[in-house]
């Protein structure tokens, strides 16, 4: 059955919410647009938005959902991108050490 009334996705959901006009790059492909949901990140500061990440790239990547019932954020992506940038990996596909590096 479809709900009645308008969707928004998560994000669509938060800046209508806030009021927040920033713009979303994913935080591990860079692309600034698609179906994102939230990263459990570090709790941003006053006035910052919270981090992003497209649902298929968290899922690409093996991140998990934080609550499974509700999906609405995944866990945080600071410790993977740590990881990353300590071991010097750089991206296959871009070549670049921004977002998630996919080494094979």
């Amino acid at each position: 059955k479809i709900p009645e009334g308008d969707y928004f996705c998560h994000l669509c959901r938060y800046k209508k919410e806030t009021g927040s006009t920033a713009e979303t790059v994913c935080e591990l492909c860079t692309q600034k647009s698609g179906a994102f949901v939230r990263s459990m990140s570090q709790r941003p500061r006053k006035g910052e938005d919270p981090k992003w990440v497209h649902v298929a790239c968290a899922k690409w990547m093996g991140i998990n959902y934080m609550d499974l019932k509700v999906r609405d954020m995944v866990e945080n992506l600071t410790t993977f991108k740590q990881t990353w940038c300590a071991q010097g990996i750089q991206c296959f596909v871009c070549e670049r050490k921004r977002g998630a590096c996919i080494k094979c």
